[in-house]
C-alpha cells in the first residue's frame, strides 16, 4: 500500500475520484494501491479510468 498526504493533489485524494481508497484513523493520510483505477466522476478526465497518481487542474479535497 501507497500513502499521500490528504492536501496532495493526485486523484487518491480527491472527492471526484471513485477508486478505492482507505483514509488513515486520525485522517491524515491516503492509503491506496499504486495500480489502481478509478472513474474520475467530474473533474478533468471525467467518467475516464484513471490511475490514484494522475492529477488535474479541476482536483477538490476528499478529507478536509
Amino acid at each position: 500500500m501507497d500513502r499521500l498526504a490528504k492536501n496532495f493533489k493526485a486523484c487518491a485524494t480527491c472527492s471526484l475520484w471513485c477508486g478505492r481508497r482507505t483514509p488513515d484513523a486520525v485522517r491524515s493520510t491516503i492509503a491506496f494501491s499504486r495500480g489502481e483505477k478509478g472513474e474520475c466522476a467530474g473533474g478533468g478526465f471525467n467518467r475516464l479510468q484513471t490511475t490514484a497518481l494522475t492529477s488535474c487542474n479541476r482536483y477538490q479535497q476528499w478529507i478536509k
